[in-house]
C-alpha cells in the first residue's frame, strides 16, 4: 500500500505541476492565504475574493480530490481562483490525508472549515445566505459523505457535524461513489484504516434533503459509471439535478479535465458550474 501511495503522489504531482506551469495569481483577485482553521499543520485554507463585486460575497467551498492520499490547497489554487474570477469568494482548503490520517479525519476537517466560515463570515465579508460547495474525484466523495452526515440520521454519528450553514447547491465533478475499480478500492481502504467501507458508502445514504446538484462526468472519465449510478439515485430521490457529460470528437476528455484552466473545454465546464450556481443568487 505504501508503494501505491508514493506512486500516486508522484504521478499526480508531476501531472499537476505540468498542468499549472506558467500560471500566476490574477490581478483582479485578492488572496488571503494560510488561514488556520485547526491545530494540525494541514488544517489551513486560502480565501480568494473577486475585486469586481460588492461584499458580502457568495461563497464556493471547494473540496479537493487526490484519491484521499494526495493534494492540498496549493495544487488547487489556480483552479479555485478561476472560479473566484466568475463572481464568488472561493474557499480552497487542505485537509489531513491518508494513510497518515484515517477516517474520519478528512470529514472532520471539512466540518471544521464550515464551522470556521460560520464564525468568521462577518469579518471575511461572506454571504452565508448563498453558500455553495464543489468537489472533484475523491473530493466529490468527501463532499457527499459530509452531506450524508448532515442530512441522513442513519449516517450522522459525528458530534462535529453542525447545521449552521445552509448549502444552496453543490457540484459533484468526476466523483468516486462506488469504488468499483481496484485502485479506488485500495485507496479507500487506505483512507478507512480500521473502519468499514460501508461507513463511507454514498449511494444508499443519499436522501431527499440533499441540496440541488450539478453533476459532471466526461467521455474518458474512468469514474463515469459512478456518476451515472449517482444520477439514477438523485432522480429516484427527486433531487433537482443538472447533469453534464462532456465529450469531444477531436480529443480525449479525461478525468477532472476542468482543473486545467488553459483547456477551452475545461473553461466551458467551469463556466457551466458557476452559471448553475448563479441561478440560486
Amino acid at each position: 500500500m505504501a508503494n501505491l501511495v508514493e506512486t500516486i503522489r508522484k504521478r499526480f504531482g508531476d501531472i499537476d505541476t505540468k498542468r499549472d506551469e506558467g500560471l500566476t495569481s490574477p490581478r483582479d483577485i485578492t488572496r488571503l492565504d494560510d488561514i488556520r482553521y485547526g491545530e494540525d499543520p494541514m488544517q489551513v485554507l486560502d480565501l480568494y475574493l473577486p475585486q469586481n463585486i460588492t461584499p458580502p460575497d457568495p461563497v464556493i467551498v471547494h473540496v479537493h480530490g487526490g484519491g484521499w492520499v494526495y493534494g492540498d490547497k496549493d495544487r488547487y489554487q489556480h483552479y479555485c481562483m478561476s472560479l473566484a474570477r466568475r463572481g464568488f469568494a472561493v474557499v480552497n482548503f487542505s485537509y489531513r490525508l491518508a494513510p497518515e490520517h484515517t477516517y474520519p479525519a478528512s470529514l472532520e476537517d471539512t466540518a471544521l472549515v464550515m464551522d470556521y466560515l460560520y464564525k468568521n463570515a462577518a469579518m471575511l465579508h461572506l454571504d452565508l445566505h448563498h453558500v455553495f460547495m464543489a468537489g472533484d474525484s475523491a473530493g466529490a466523495h468527501l463532499l457527499c459523505d459530509y452531506l450524508n452526515a448532515r442530512t441522513n440520521p442513519a449516517h450522522n454519528q459525528f458530534a462535529f457535524i453542525h447545521q449552521d450553514i445552509k448549502i444552496k447547491a453543490i457540484s459533484l465533478n468526476c466523483g468516486a461513489y462506488m469504488f468499483a475499480d481496484d485502485q479506488s478500492k485500495q485507496l479507500i481502504t487506505c483512507m478507512l484504516g480500521d473502519h468499514d467501507i460501508q461507513e463511507v458508502e454514498i449511494l444508499s445514504y443519499v436522501n431527499s434533503d440533499y441540496p440541488p446538484v450539478h453533476l459532471v462526468t466526461c467521455q474518458d472519465d474512468f469514474l463515469r459509471n459512478d456518476a451515472k449510478a449517482l444520477l439514477n439515485v438523485l432522480i429516484d430521490k427527486h433531487i433537482p439535478t443538472m447533469f453534464h457529460y462532456y465529450t469531444s470528437k477531436e480529443r480525449d476528455v479525461l478525468h477532472c479535465f476542468f482543473l486545467n484552466i488553459k483547456d477551452p473545454l475545461g473553461w466551458r465546464a467551469n463556466e457551466d458550474l458557476c452559471n448553475y450556481f448563479k441561478t440560486f443568487l
